[in-house]
């Protein structure tokens, strides 16, 4: 069997981050981003929506202030 040919991209960088610095899903659970989706998206219906979709970014944005506060807590 023949050797397979090696695939040669140009001008193609790699990033790496560690898992310990990524976010899981960051720009989905970003309030400011959500209501901006929100925004565009809401038409007739909006009085269905908008108090779950409130909620939901009420608690996101509690839990976000939560976890910072905790991290600068638990600092020495």
């Amino acid at each position: 069997m023949p050797p397979k040919p090696k695939l040669h991209l140009k001008g193609q960088i790699e990033y790496f981050i560690s898992p310990y610095e990524q976010r899981l899903f960051a720009d989905w659970l970003d309030p400011r981003l959500v209501l901006n989706k929100v925004r565009r998206k809401v038409s007739e219906n909006a009085k269905d929506v908008l108090p779950g979709l409130t909620l939901l970014v009420g608690t996101i944005y509690l839990g976000d202030k939560i976890h910072e506060d905790e991290i600068k807590r638990a600092r020495y």
